[in-house]
């Protein structure tokens, strides 16, 4: 049996259990999410002051299930953009070639998600834990220059069981985690620590739910922290991939496109438009081609919309070459 001290652990991964559990369940529950914890996700520098509490602009998934309607709005098939896998290596030219079809499909348009309620999350087994007070102190100078504020906490953990549409079969979650800062005052999401049920459930014969993409997960939490703004949910203008992990392909390509491995530099960083051929090919990485695709898929209720600029930089200690980010600027389309 593996034993490992909470003090291990990353303070920010702690969540709060649902009120329907009981003590027993629970505990069990911990243990799995601390182990998971321990053992796939890497360190990060939020504030261990975080107190996990229910937050009243979305509470859990299952208080507002029968609260929100679907919408009544034509769907199609998402988008059939390349998948890109944030595990594959990638030439430079597959970097600039993704990044030109993603600008393509962001100013010439696209079939919309399927995916139209937040009560879709819970269909899927998604469950939501908003954090009040989790602060990320080494993005202060970039969002200091922005004029701009970290917003509200929210870990998305697919944590149910769930079917498929069509079906009757249930099955075993994944374990997933979609965790990002949600700031629909300032336009602004940043994408904290995620991991998809791809990279958390493998194997022969696993199942994933429908509803399992970025793109769709952070846009629904994104439209309901905006219901009571409605014109809010078009505001979006900024993200961040913040913490992106060393062994990611993202690494190489930021490398390139700032003259070579310890060129990185801090916030302000290197600026790029996606006019450029380097722009075209940060926007062409995984870490790129979610916020595009949650550009393309949802732009019935956004407006048409596209990356005009990514920025690189560096946050952490230099001398272990800290962590690299993205940030991406959003203009219309």
């Amino acid at each position: 049996m593996l034993f490992i001290h909470d003090s291990l652990l990353p303070r920010r991964y702690f969540l709060p259990p649902p009120p329907f559990l009981s003590r027993t369940k629970v505990n069990a529950i911990e243990v799995s999410l601390y182990v998971f914890s321990f053992l796939s996700i890497s360190s990060s520098t939020i504030a261990t002051s975080a107190t996990p509490v229910a937050h009243p602009a979305i509470g859990s998934i299952n208080q507002n299930h029968n609260a929100v309607s679907k919408r009544s709005v034509p769907v199609g098939t998402p988008t059939q953009l390349p998948k890109r896998s944030s595990d594959v290596a990638m030439s430079w030219t597959q970097a600039v070639q993704s990044g030109s079809a993603l600008l393509r499909q962001m100013t010439d348009g696209g079939p919309q998600s399927e995916f139209r309620s937040y009560a879709d999350l819970a269909d899927s087994g998604w469950s939501s834990f908003p954090t009040d007070g989790a602060t990320d102190t080494d993005l202060e100078p970039a969002l200091t220059a922005l004029g701009a504020a970290e917003g509200t906490y929210v870990n998305m953990m697919q944590q149910d069981d769930f079917k498929l549409p069509g079906s009757n079969i249930e099955h075993p979650p994944t374990y997933a985690q979609y965790q990002q800062y949600y700031n629909p005052t300032h336009g602004l999401i940043i994408a904290e620590f995620n991991s998809n049920p791809q990279r958390t459930h493998k194997g022969p014969g696993t199942v994933h739910p429908a509803l399992n993409r970025w793109s769709d997960v952070v846009y629904l939490v994104w439209a309901d922290l905006c219901r009571d703004e409605p014109d809010a949910v078009k505001n979006v203008r900024r993200f961040f991939r913040h913490h992106i992990r060393t062994d990611s392909p993202t690494v190489a390509v930021i490398d390139e496109a700032v003259g070579g491995a310890g060129k990185l530099s801090p916030w302000p960083g290197v600026r790029f438009g996606t006019d450029t051929e380097r722009g075209k090919a940060l926007l062409g990485t995984a870490h790129g081609y979610g916020v595009a695709w949650f550009l393309v898929n949802h732009q019935d209720t956004l407006g048409r919309k596209e990356v005009t600029a990514v920025t690189a930089f560096r946050t952490g200690d230099s001398g272990t070459g800290g962590f690299y980010n993205l940030f991406l600027e959003v203009g219309d389309a």
